[in-house]
């Protein structure tokens, strides 16, 4: 791959590179990245597994937005050498699979946005740990469930959106500790 031999690179930003043809094994070459964006629109042939961004061990900022055709399970990517450093995770409109209890571990995260990631699973409480969060958004992720209650510790939430939750349940109660919220979307959450 073209840029194995740039193993200094930091930022490697990727938005609408339509005839980009390659696989995510390039990033083990590239240890020192610390920023990561793909914005493909859907267009972009960019493939493979998501499994190679476990080597991006200084990643501080990784969107990957509508990157469809990655394929992988989150569990596999987000390993704890890698989470460490991480304060800005989008992975909206992907199809990425897995338990959001592997985030759980990124407990630097400040945003966090998985907007329409059907495929994920899991329970709020994985986001407990999460305490520095100011953005979360995990809007039209259907099969996320558990308690507004749990992100009671994640004071600092400026912006929260839980469109099309619906398997999410609570009060507005569990609201109370979060002083610092400027948005709150919770459109469709049925257990509310």
């Amino acid at each position: 791959d073209y840029l194995a031999s740039c193993t200094q690179l930091r930022r490697l930003l990727l938005d609408d590179c339509y005839n980009l043809k390659t696989t995510f094994e390039v990033l083990k070459h590239l240890p020192h990245l610390q920023m990561l964006r793909a914005n493909t629109n859907n267009k972009m042939l960019l493939t493979g597994s998501v499994d190679p961004i476990n080597a991006l061990t200084q990643i501080v900022d990784l969107q990957l937005q509508e990157c469809r055709r990655l394929t992988g399970k989150i569990e596999s990517a987000f390993t704890a050498a890698m989470s460490r450093s991480l304060v800005r995770l989008e992975l909206s409109h992907t199809k990425f699979e897995g338990e959001l209890s592997s985030l759980s571990k990124c407990e630097s995260l400040q945003y966090l946005i998985l907007c329409e990631c059907s495929a994920l699973t899991g329970e709020l409480s994985a986001f407990k740990s999460l305490v520095d969060l100011l953005v979360l958004d995990v809007s039209g992720c259907c099969n996320i469930s558990g308690s507004l209650d749990s992100l009671s510790d994640c004071q600092r939430l400026t912006s929260l959106n839980l469109l099309g939750c619906i398997k999410i349940e609570g009060t507005l109660d569990a609201f109370s500790y979060m002083a610092e919220l400027e948005l709150l979307v919770l459109d469709g959450c049925k257990g509310i």
